[in-house]
Formats: structure tokens, C-alpha cells, sequence
């Protein structure tokens, strides 16, 4: 099972994510719930890097995991960008089921 974690202040603004595990809905290779959140949340990152000035933590494991932590101001972009992502994220894990995802959110 993919696990998925959003970190969020106490002001309900994301401040990151982490992504990990695999769905094993198919063979590696075929899986295309891996191959769906794995897209998602690496476009996320490069999203965030490429279209605003949010300061950030991230790093994936050869294994696919991902972590990712703002580390400067919270954006309204950055913002939108992460709530896409849990979006997605959700939206898959309601269609395919929380065997192969499930999406979290922390207050940090």
C-alpha cells in the first residue's frame, strides 16, 4: 500500500509531504496506481520549483519515496499546487481503495 501524508500548520496551509510504499495493484511495471502517484507528486515538486519562490526540502529514496517540506513562505501558489496534489491523491485512493492508497493529513 502507498502511503500518503500531508503536513499542514495550524492555519490548515500545507507545509509538506510524504509519499511512500507501493500500491501492488499489478506487477511492477504495469501498476498505474504507482505510476499515477508518482507522476502526481514528482510534477508537484518540479511545479513548485519551477513556477514560484518557495524555499524548499525534498528527496527520493531509490525505493520512490518522496519527502518534501517548505522551508520559507507558504505561498498562495505553492499552495494551490499542494491542495491539487491531495486532491489527486484523494481522488484515486476513493476510486481504486485505501488497500492500495491512503491519503492522511497531519497538524504539525
Amino acid at each position: 500500500m502507498i502511503k500518503a501524508t500531508f503536513y499542514l500548520n495550524q492555519d490548515d496551509k500545507y507545509t509538506g509531504f510524504d509519499v511512500s510504499g507501493h500500491a501492488g495493484y499489478a506487477e511492477s511495471g504495469k501498476d498505474i496506481i504507482c505510476s499515477a502517484v508518482s507522476a502526481l507528486s514528482i510534477t508537484t515538486v518540479n511545479a513548485i520549483d519551477t513556477f514560484t519562490d518557495v524555499c524548499f526540502n525534498g528527496d527520493m529514496d531509490p525505493d520512490g519515496s518522496i519527502r518534501f517540506r517548505i522551508t520559507s513562505n507558504l505561498d498562495e501558489k505553492a499552495q494551490l499546487l499542494l491542495s491539487t496534489l491531495a486532491l489527486g491523491l484523494t481522488e484515486i485512493s476513493n476510486e481504486y481503495g485505501e488497500q492500495y492508497l491512503k491519503v492522511h493529513y497531519k497538524e504539525v
